[in-house]
């Protein structure tokens, strides 16, 4: 097993790539994608915390996109007539994209608190568990982690079980940023005993297991993900990793065609070539064209480069 855990360091550092970088978003463009969002990220939002530092790539906006919906968000919140229901929808969509594109916590709690104001009445801030959550997930993008927590301790007790699933997927992303991962690890299966189809605590478990060379788990756990390639990106090292070949170069061309220019499948796709396939041809031109790929570590491109230059 030591073996192949370091083997799988070599391979590529994919692991490491697959928490960072996927392709950004352009601005919003279509009335269709603002409807979009407030489908699936406004009513699926919970969803999209994760161990990956992103949203699961079917259910995601780039961060462009998010700063353009916090502006259309902005507007609605200040056309809308003070205590309508509108209001309120807007002021809950503005703190979601907020989160989405990055922004500060401070400027969430900010917001979260001129909606508390709106709501003061009939429904009341208490109650506003959807609120709370962004409001958490927000804090764990910034690394507030104790912030999150003291919201997240109240969420875990709630009678909605997506919310109560969300608040313990987002413990153990903290659990697993602050090094404790066998109790992230516990807490996401926790998580499925809550929902148990909780898209993200399937890929956080898929990507842990893949940290610690867990192989079967991990391609067991990320085929759960639906029609993601994100999750296929981590299967492809699973398989690998488990000498199944077939299933290796079928999920390189199945990731590729979604993401034509993912850095990482790029690479992992390319030292596959070159070690199993013997095929120096196309292993040099999948590393070539990963090369070329701004973005990523440094180390990324000074490993890549010792790895395209030892191919003969």
């Amino acid at each position: 097993m030591v073996a192949k855990i370091s083997y799988l360091v070599f391979f590529l550092f994919l692991v490491v790539g697959c928490f960072g970088t996927k392709p950004d978003a352009d601005n919003l463009e279509t009335t269709e994608e603002k409807e979009a969002f407030q489908k699936n990220v406004y009513t699926k939002g919970p969803f999209v915390n994760s161990i990956a530092r992103g949203g699961l790539t079917s259910r995601s906006f780039g961060t462009k996109k998010a700063k353009a919906l916090v502006q259309e968000y902005v507007k609605e919140v200040t056309a809308a007539s003070e205590g309508s229901k509108e209001k309120a929808e807007a002021f809950n969509n503005l703190i979601i994209a907020q989160r989405l594109a990055g922004t500060t916590t401070e400027n969430v709690y900010n917001t979260m608190k001129k909606l508390a104001n709106h709501e003061a009445g009939e429904q009341g801030f208490g109650k506003n568990e959807n609120a709370y959550l962004e409001l958490a997930l927000a804090g764990i993008n910034n690394s507030d982690y104790s912030f999150s927590e003291f919201y997240l301790n109240d969420l875990v007790e709630s009678k909605n079980t997506v919310i109560k699933a969300s608040a313990l997927n987002a413990i153990g992303v903290i659990h697993f940023a602050e090094g404790r991962e066998p109790e992230a690890i516990q807490t996401w299966q926790n998580v499925l005993k809550v929902v148990d189809n909780f898209q993200a605590a399937y890929l956080n478990l898929g990507f842990a297991y893949l940290m610690f060379g867990h192989f079967e788990k991990a391609a067991s756990f990320l085929a759960k993900v639906e029609g993601d390639w994100y999750a296929q990106s981590g299967q492809l090292i699973s398989f690998k990793n488990l000498g199944d070949s077939e299933k290796t170069a079928d999920t390189c061309t199945e990731v590729l065609k979604h993401v034509p220019n993912h850095k990482q499948t790029l690479f992992n796709c390319g030292v596959y070539y070159w070690q199993v396939k013997k095929n120096s041809k196309m292993a040099k031109e999948y590393i070539d064209k990963a090369l070329k790929i701004p973005g990523g570590p440094e180390s990324w491109a000074t490993s890549g480069k010792k790895v395209f230059d030892s191919i003969h």
